[in-house]
């Protein structure tokens, strides 16, 4: 049977939610310092960029050049909050970064703030409390602080993509993975040894988890529902420590878990109710 367009968009969104979920059980797995992931993790993922944008890769602005830094930040601060705190810790708290969406985007657009959307970054701030309960038998203080912070530039990222053309979205996070390589490697201590797995993991966060993962969001956001996209890519920090727990043992903190579900479970209800307004304005 021929899948359809929208069909084929669906499946695209999902295996891009799936290849992004592995990245906390890869670093977790890695017997490396954070210089040697995430260097060789961006090195890896210029790959697919080259054969798939080519040309399109040259076409720079100064805006591009924002999104590039911001991008190379959050990676960079992602690895270093998944080695220091709990995978589930890492992700969730990366995954505020629409609630600071929601609060700058009004002031950067000249819109104006809604109910909704002050309801959910106050339900949101409260999921970020549990977070810090069980601090002191999960995790640990920076690494969940990093976590946050790497949740801020993942939201001036989005922020700073949608001001720009679409056509400078791919440029970015190939200059942004190219940038944070190069700082890297340059960092990397004189004694690394990564076994042929830990290659074969660097190399699969790299072209697949980065790369082709990206590419499949691209493809599927021209065929998917705007609503869709954002509830689909909402199985990533779903399945992050799921795949950890199973893969490396480590089991999330049950204050993580509440406040995870709190902030998962608010930004669900407001893609769902906005989505729902928007069809009945339509």
């Amino acid at each position: 049977m021929q899948l359809t367009t929208y069909q084929k968009g669906i499946g695209a969104m999902l295996i891009t939610s799936l290849l992004f979920s592995t990245s906390g059980l890869f670093v977790k797995l890695l017997d490396e310092n954070v210089y040697t992931i995430a260097g060789f993790r961006a090195l890896f993922a210029l790959l697919p960029f080259l054969v798939i944008y080519r040309k399109q890769l040259l076409k720079v602005n100064a805006r591009m050049w924002v999104s590039a830094l911001l991008y190379g930040c959050t990676c960079m601060f992602f690895v270093i909050s998944t080695k220091t705190t709990t995978a589930a810790n890492a992700i969730f708290l990366q995954f505020t970064a629409p609630i600071y969406v929601l609060i700058a985007e009004p002031l950067m657009f000249g819109l104006k703030y809604k109910k909704l959307d002050i309801l959910t970054v106050l339900v949101c701030f409260l999921g970020m409390f549990f977070f810090f309960q069980d601090n002191l038998t999960v995790g640990n203080m920076t690494g969940n602080i990093i976590a946050l912070i790497s949740g801020m530039t993942l939201a001036g990222f989005i922020l700073n993509q949608r001001k720009n053309e679409a056509s400078y979205q791919a440029p970015a996070i190939f200059w942004g993975n190219a940038g944070l390589a190069l700082v890297c490697i340059l960092l990397l201590p004189k004694d690394i040894s990564p076994s042929v797995a830990e290659w074969g993991m660097l190399l699969f966060l790299g072209i697949f988890q980065i790369g082709i993962a990206f590419s499949l969001f691209t493809y599927a956001l021209k065929r998917v529902l705007a609503v869709e996209i954002s509830l689909l890519g909402m199985l990533e920090p779903v399945l992050n420590p799921i795949w950890v727990a199973v893969g490396y043992g480590e089991l999330p903190g049950l204050w993580a878990i509440v406040g995870g579900s709190i902030i998962l479970g608010m930004l669900i209800i407001r893609t769902l109710l906005m989505n729902k307004k928007n069809v009945a304005v339509g």
